[in-house]
């Protein structure tokens, strides 16, 4: 998870989002990983594909906030 953490704050995207994808195959899905990958699918531009990963995570205040912030404004 730290080396994921580490590529997303160097603005290595992709490695990042590889990286939570095998965290999340390693760990299973957990909110953090669920919403660190969401937030870097919505860096990408990917924001279809992160507002659908950020609704499998269950609702709380970082899952609402991201929503609102990184993908809410391509949200229908």
């Amino acid at each position: 998870i730290g080396e994921a953490d580490a590529l997303f704050r160097a603005h290595r995207l992709a490695d990042a989002a590889e990286a939570y994808r095998g965290a999340l195959a390693a760990f299973g899905p957990l909110p953090v990983l669920l919403m660190n990958l969401a937030t870097v699918l919505a860096s990408q531009g990917r924001h279809e594909e992160s507002l659908a990963l950020s609704r499998q995570a269950p609702p709380d205040a970082v899952r609402d906030l991201h929503l609102l912030s990184a993908v809410g404004p391509y949200a229908e």
